[in-house]
């Protein structure tokens, strides 16, 4: 599940990390609190790890919710080459804030719904979240953004507490998603879903001739079809097996669905190429081999109800925020900018974003 949507932006704005006399809690979810400590522990650990600062990063570029260059952690007036700033950059800490409000929202649910994270789903959930990290990186790296790291060195590079926070985030995440699409991650679940949808598990191999011209391709097609091989009609190259859910998604429509030994239509490949499909065998998966598929085809099933039953539970959730951090949004977990000052308060008036009058109140 995608996590909250946060625009991430350079300002120069920035909240300390240090104590003093601030509130213990930098904010709570119906009655549950995120202590300022968690906070300042996270960011503190964000803040030294560069591979995870870029996989977060991505994560917000593909999903276009930055515009940014870069993602600003630390705050003003840190030394060069500080590992470890006593200031954060204030868009940062309410991103991160936002994150661990969403990830409560979602262990508040899974608890009403009586479900437990097991030893069995952590793991799994630490397997996903590798999964999601590497993908991330492969899909930037495609988009132009180069993160110089993996998953296995993301994560070896975060301290054992921080990785099991995300674990049993992902975990929960999970477990709400399965539930959503009524099966359950144990194997029982994985195999009762992949006896029910065992035809999406077939392994299909398929075979294509190239054409330079879709009028071309069409009478090829029309001389396989009185009778003609498929060899006949230009140069055969095999493209491999898989499932039939990854051909489905991969391959031109209707490919996937073809009979064995079935020649396709023309299908355009773009840049003036059209192609030929045969499908050349199909052969049935055992669970052991597609367990990991299965669970990902689960956890996809249940996406659309599970958002719905967020959305639902973002817009009755009672939120609490440190007004540092920003300011809470009746019937949503998202947080707003902090309030501008009162223009008597302000050295610089003009600095206000948005500007306020001198009639508004201190906040």
């Amino acid at each position: 599940m995608k996590r909250l949507v946060v625009l991430i932006v350079a300002v120069a704005a920035v909240v300390a990390a240090a104590a003093f006399t601030v509130p213990s809690n930098a904010a709570s979810v119906n009655g549950t609190q995120i202590s300022q400590q968690t906070l300042n522990e996270n960011l503190s650990v964000i803040a030294q790890s560069e591979g995870f600062q870029c996989y977060l990063y991505a994560s917000e570029a593909l999903a276009g919710t930055t515009e940014s260059g870069d993602f600003p952690i630390e705050g003003v007036g840190v030394p060069a080459g500080t590992t470890n700033p006593s200031t954060f950059n204030a868009l940062f800490a309410r991103y991160w804030l936002s994150e661990l409000l969403n990830d409560q929202l979602v262990a508040g649910i899974v608890a009403d719904e009586h479900l437990t994270v097991t030893p069995a789903a952590r793991t799994i959930g630490r397997v996903v979240l590798g999964q999601q990290i590497d993908s991330v990186l492969q899909s930037a790296q495609s988009s132009g953004i180069s993160c110089p790291a993996t998953s296995s060195a993301i994560l070896a590079s975060l301290p054992a507490t921080f990785t099991d926070q995300l674990v049993q985030a992902v975990a929960e995440q999970d477990l709400l998603l399965s539930h959503a699409a009524g099966y359950s991650l144990a194997t029982g679940g994985l195999t009762r879903y992949y006896t029910l949808h065992r035809t999406d598990f077939t392994k299909l191999c398929f075979s294509y001739v190239l054409f330079t011209s879709s009028a071309d391709a069409a009478a090829a097609q029309a001389k396989v079809a009185a009778g003609a091989a498929f060899t006949s009609v230009g140069t055969v190259t095999p493209i491999g097996c898989g499932l039939r859910t990854t051909a489905a998604s991969e391959l031109p429509s209707g490919v996937a669905t073809l009979p064995v030994g079935q020649v396709s239509p023309p299908a355009s490949l773009g840049n003036g190429q059209y192609a030929l499909f045969e499908m050349t065998s199909q052969q049935a998966s055992v669970f052991a081999a597609v367990r990991a598929t299965v669970e990902t085809a689960i956890l996809g099933a249940g996406e659309t109800k599970a958002a719905v039953t967020l959305r639902a539970a973002a817009k009755r959730a009672q939120v609490t925020a440190d007004p540092r951090y920003g300011r809470v949004t009746p019937g949503s977990i998202a947080l707003l900018p902090p309030a501008s000052p009162a223009e008597p308060f302000v050295l610089n008036p003009s600095a206000n974003q948005p500007a306020v009058t001198g009639s508004a109140s201190a906040g």
